[in-house]
């Protein structure tokens, strides 16, 4: 039975990949760009070796800058998880402060390279300015993906990231023969690329079947009820900010190892994106619970062998932490946005709830590398000792809740069942009664077992495009699928099909 579950997942996971790419058109195609320029964007920031910045300030004054730089990031998702619900015109809101924070970051860089000795104020300054730069911009990119989720946004999503790495690569790769004006001229153009792509998203007009959104008016909009998303529970924030420790953590010592840290950086972040695409494949992408039990393994394990020696242990052992970093971090994007799209959650506080554990864990192992690295080398072996049990410790407590969700699942589902406390049934469900009455109308009227599907899906009151997300199937199929139903029912709407459905009991 579970191989048989586990064969149906996959063929619909196929299948929806094969939608997307079926759906996508020049929007999704624009976005994948603009995105991907965001994360180049992002990763000049957290890999700070290429000549952007960082060159014009004395080596023993980065671990500070990137600490305030993480510092300023995780006090900005901070302060929108606790606020942005109540903003109104969430998306104009942080496309401005993103685009400003951004202009202001260049202004600072191009400053900063012109002083043959540029004072550390100015370079906390910039540092703390792109903090909030990134903020803005995330927030602004997932009112996008959540107020315009469709089939096709995962797969925006993941290549969008795997194009960002991709570029990032090349970019590492000319770091020997460009200079800082040549990375200084590529922070522009990525910087107005992103912002640009994502202004014209937002006012763009939508594509048939979808609701014509304004940038403008983004929190009025009728498939979003504004609602603050339920707190995030203490298990999924203690894990993701174990994370997020052993990211920054572990970043801090790979970047010690030159300007050919970015390249591997770029290459263990692309082999996130492939496990992504994978995942996608399969239709486990926004599987939470299964992607921290694939991740736990190979951070836990690479963080162990991690003080053998520099710099080999620290190549070796950041490749697996970004990489399962980065595929958390595609699949946080995606369930952010399903979940606003289906539940009507507040997109920027549901992201920021689900951010901001992450970017201050990165906060706190950035830090506490700094220290290690510049005042205490000899407690190295413990510190990381600590960060292993922390990650174990977090797992248990996720896995444990898990299991009491999963149990009180249980104990709900039986009691909506009309079971008593033994599991025995307590005289026949709603539920086996409704979807009886469902099969018998589908065997008497000849529908064939997708459509059988989606009238089941009808007659639950679902409309044409809840069953294309749910059963993986493009809109006009749907549609065609509901058309053939009526015809067989001989019914001309969907108050006959309910009634129908009725009059069977």
């Amino acid at each position: 039975m579970e191989q048989h579950a586990s064969n149906v997942n996959s063929k619909r996971g196929a299948n929806a990949l094969r939608v997307a790419l079926a759906n996508a058109s020049a929007t999704d195609l624009v976005a994948t760009l603009g995105f991907s320029c965001y994360i180049v964007w992002e990763l000049l920031g957290v890999f700070d070796t290429l000549p952007f910045i960082a060159p014009a300030f004395p080596a023993e004054q980065l671990p500070l800058l990137r600490v305030c730089l993480f510092l300023f990031l995780s006090i900005g998702f901070f302060a929108a998880m606790k606020t942005a619900v109540r903003v109104r015109r969430q998306a104009r809101l942080f496309l401005v402060l993103g685009g400003a924070s951004t202009a202001l970051v260049l202004v600072l860089a191009l400053t900063s390279t012109a002083i043959e000795d540029p004072p550390l104020w100015l370079g906390i300054v910039a540092w703390s300015v792109f903090g909030v730069s990134l903020t803005g911009l995330m927030a602004a990119w997932a009112v996008y993906f959540s107020r315009r989720f469709g089939t096709t946004t995962p797969l925006v999503i993941t290549t969008g990231y795997a194009a960002g790495f991709g570029l990032f690569l090349l970019l590492s790769a000319l770091a020997p023969v460009g200079g800082t004006p040549f990375f200084l001229l590529a922070g522009i153009i990525v910087a107005v690329s992103t912002i640009g792509f994502l202004a014209f998203l937002l006012l763009a007009q939508p594509q048939e079947g979808q609701e014509t959104v304004d940038a403008s008016d983004l929190d009025q909009h009728p498939r979003t009820m504004r609602l603050a998303p339920p707190r995030m529970p203490f298990a999924r924030t203690l894990h993701a900010t174990a994370y997020g420790v052993s990211y920054g953590f572990t970043i801090t010592f790979l970047l010690s190892t030159g300007t050919a840290s970015a390249v591997i950086g770029a290459i263990g972040g692309l082999a996130g994106c492939v496990t992504a695409l994978v995942a996608l494949s399969r239709n486990r992408l926004a599987t939470g619970s299964d992607i921290r039990r694939i991740t736990f393994i190979p951070v836990a394990v690479a963080l162990l062998f991690l003080p053998i020696g520099a710099p080999s242990s620290y190549i070796l052992c950041s490749l697996p932490i970004i990489a399962a970093t980065i595929f958390t971090a595609v699949t946080s994007w995606v369930a952010v946005a399903l979940d606003v799209d289906r539940k009507g959650y507040d997109p920027v506080t549901a992201f920021a709830s689900n951010k901001w554990p992450g970017w201050f864990g990165f906060f706190l192992g950035t830090f506490a590398s700094t220290i290690v690295i510049e005042a205490a080398p000899s407690l190295f072996t413990i510190v990381v000792a600590g960060l292993v049990a922390f990650i174990c410790v977090s797992f248990a407590v996720f896995e444990l809740r898990i299991y009491e969700d999963r149990h009180d699942e249980a104990r709900s589902e039986r009691r909506s069942n009309g079971e008593n406390a033994d599991g025995a049934d307590g005289g026949g469900t709603h539920e086996k009664r409704f979807q009886a009455r469902c099969d018998g109308i589908a065997r008497a009227y000849g529908l064939s077992p997708r459509e059988s599907e989606v009238f089941r899906l009808l007659a639950k009151g679902r409309n044409a495009e809840y069953i294309s997300q749910e059963l993986c199937i493009a809109r006009p199929t749907t549609k065609t699928h509901i058309q053939h139903i009526y015809q067989k029912l001989t019914i001309n709407s969907h108050q006959e099909l309910i009634d129908l459905i009725d009059s069977r009991e």
